[in-house]
């Protein structure tokens, strides 16, 4: 359980402290017994602590296995070093959650909601847009592709759309190829007479989880990005939580940390997954008759505890996918796909890929659900490594796509890539 007072009252450590520097804590790993020496022997359990417990760290012994931290009520006492981890202080910007958050400044009727796939390459971004009357509307940045990518198509994209303030922004999980152009887009400085920048207006958000070292960078990035623009911190996103948008538009999570809605008794389930791309955040987005899934690097193996699938119940038949992990073929299985019987199927992947993406188990997979569905990728895919005859073709190169609908009966397709420059109609297909 999340303690707010620890937070502010570390906070304050923080900022105020002299001497001990306090911006060091100890996160346990997994139940452990506090100890009152550094030794198991002839010394005295005086608390036990569970999982995602954290503590003021307050140093090591001679040998640097046992780890001293400071409890609630101001004792000290001595942690194992293989039950926990040291983090720094920017550990603590993701500790608040929420499951109800703020409706955004400006509340307004949508009228029309579109859906971007932002061309990163390889990497994933996603831009949601609910309009309104007299040309309002509430956005969400869903991922930003790479380093760089922020900077490089992100930003100018939205520029070209005329998007300046964003409601929320999400990195789906702490990947360099979704998390890392986060930081770009929020401190864009443009050399341009436009002096064009983008706003975040609301919150930002990571699912619950550890930092590897391989993510500690952009992950540091966003979280001083979004405290140097909005003064806050980044916060968890975790199922059942929504995300209001706008009248008649519903956004809500429903995987994110590891952590599940199951349908059968609409209770949020926690799989206790190690795997970065299982803790992915999903959000089910729902406006009047259309549905649209996405999340991130979500996916169906065993490795994953099957989150994927066992998530695909209360995610039932939607209308159009963003396929998980760039059509890896550790997402998108039979299971899934029985569920959910998408009509569209969108791909972000890059010809600059050296994973197989997209795979062409994952393409038949889809063709198999539904013999009319219509697949459409922002690029063509790994052309160049070991992996490339396993490779599909099949799905349109589209460039940027754009999903747009007023809710009812119909959407629309749009994309500018060489295979697919045009715009195609649909029909749902829960209407006559």
């Amino acid at each position: 359980m999340i303690n707010v007072s620890r937070i502010l009252i570390l906070v304050l450590l923080l900022l105020f402290s002299a001497g001990i520097s306090y911006a060091d804590i100890f996160v346990i790993s997994r139940n452990a017994n506090i100890r009152e020496l550094p030794t198991t022997t002839d010394s005295n359990i005086i608390e036990r602590a569970e999982k995602g417990d954290w503590f003021i760290y307050l140093g090591s012994n001679e040998n640097n296995k046992w780890r001293k931290i400071e409890l609630d009520d101001g004792r000290e006492g001595w942690v194992y070093y293989t039950l926990g981890r040291i983090e720094d202080d920017n550990y603590l910007y993701s500790l608040s959650t929420s499951t109800d958050i703020e409706t955004p400044e400006q509340s307004f009727d949508i009228t029309k909601l579109e859906i971007h796939i932002i061309n990163v390459r390889q990497g994933d971004s996603t831009l949601i847009v609910a309009h309104g009357a007299n040309n309002k509307k509430a956005t969400i940045l869903f991922d930003a592709g790479k380093p760089g990518r922020g900077n490089q198509f992100v930003v100018p994209y939205l520029k070209s759309i005329g998007v300046s303030k964003l409601d929320y922004v999400i990195s789906s999980h702490l990947d360099s190829d979704h998390t890392g152009g986060l930081d770009e887009v929020l401190t864009y400085d443009s050399d341009d007479t436009e002096d064009f920048e983008v706003e975040l207006t609301g919150k930002a958000f990571v699912p619950r989880g550890d930092v590897s070292s391989s993510q500690r960078n952009e992950y540091d990035e966003y979280v001083k990005a979004v405290k140097e623009q909005t003064g806050e911190n980044i916060l968890i996103l975790s199922p059942p939580t929504y995300l209001p948008l706008a009248n008649g538009i519903t956004v809500q999570t429903i995987t994110g940390g590891g952590e599940y809605i199951d349908s059968s008794t609409n209770n949020v389930v926690d799989l206790e997954v190690s795997d970065a791309n299982a803790k992915s955040i999903g959000l089910l987005i729902t406006y009047d008759k259309f549905k649209f899934y996405v999340a991130g690097d979500l996916g169906g193996q065993s490795k994953h505890k099957y989150i994927e699938n066992k998530v695909a119940p209360y995610v039932g038949d939607i209308d159009v996918l963003r396929v998980s992990h760039h059509g890896s073929n550790t997402s998108t299985h039979k299971d899934f796909l029985d569920e959910t019987k998408p009509e569209v199927a969108l791909i972000s992947t890059g010809s600059d890929n050296n994973y197989g993406h997209p795979r062409k188990k994952v393409i038949d997979r889809l063709k198999q659900s539904n013999s009319n569905i219509k697949i459409y990728q922002t690029e063509e895919g790994d052309e160049t490594s070991q992996y490339k005859n396993l490779v599909s073709k099949e799905g349109l190169v589209a460039g940027n796509i754009v999903i747009s609908t007023d809710g009812d009966c119909s959407y629309s397709v749009t994309g500018n890539g060489s295979e697919f420059n045009t715009t195609e109609n649909f029909n749902n297909d829960d209407c006559p």
